[in-house]
C-alpha cells in the first residue's frame, strides 16, 4: 500500500469526468469551489505539512475497503467553508491526484453514500489505468 508521504507532490491534479460534471451542475457554486480546490493544490504542491493541510482543509483519509485493497489513497477536503466536500484519489505514488467527487455536505447518511460513490469512481479509474 502506498503511503501518503510517498506521493510525489509535483505530480499535479486532474478531474475525473464525473467530478467535472458535478462542478458543471447548477447546484454547485463552481467558481468558489474551484478556488478552494486550487488553494489546496497550491498548498499541496508547495509541500505544506500534512498537519497544516488537516487544519486548513480538514484533509482526512476516507476509508474504503476496495480502494485500500488496490492501494488507492482516498482523501477528502472541506470546501466553501465546510458546505461542500471534494474527494481526491491517488492511484499510486507517482500521481496525479484525481478529484473524483464534489458534493454538498448533507448529513451523515447522504455523505456516506457520496463517499462510497467517490470510492467506486476511484476504483474505476484504477481499473482503466492499471488494466
Amino acid at each position: 500500500m502506498v503511503d501518503l508521504a510517498e506521493v510525489k507532490r509535483e505530480s499535479g491534479f486532474s478531474y475525473a469526468p464525473q467530478a467535472q460534471r458535478e462542478l458543471g451542475s447548477r447546484n454547485v457554486p463552481t467558481d468558489d469551489v474551484l478556488d478552494d480546490l486550487r488553494f489546496f493544490q497550491v498548498a499541496w504542491m508547495n509541500g505544506a505539512p500534512l498537519s497544516e493541510l488537516g487544519v486548513r482543509f480538514r484533509f482526512q483519509k476516507v476509508h474504503d475497503a476496495e480502494c485500500a485493497r488496490r492501494g488507492i489513497l482516498l482523501y477528502e477536503i472541506y470546501v466553501l467553508r465546510g458546505k461542500y466536500r471534494a474527494v481526491i484519489a491517488w492511484l499510486d505514488a507517482t500521481g496525479p491526484g484525481y478529484w473524483v467527487a464534489v458534493f454538498k455536505k448533507q448529513g451523515n447518511p447522504q455523505s456516506r453514500v457520496s463517499l462510497r460513490t467517490a470510492g467506486e469512481r476511484a476504483v474505476n479509474l484504477w481499473r482503466e489505468t492499471h488494466g
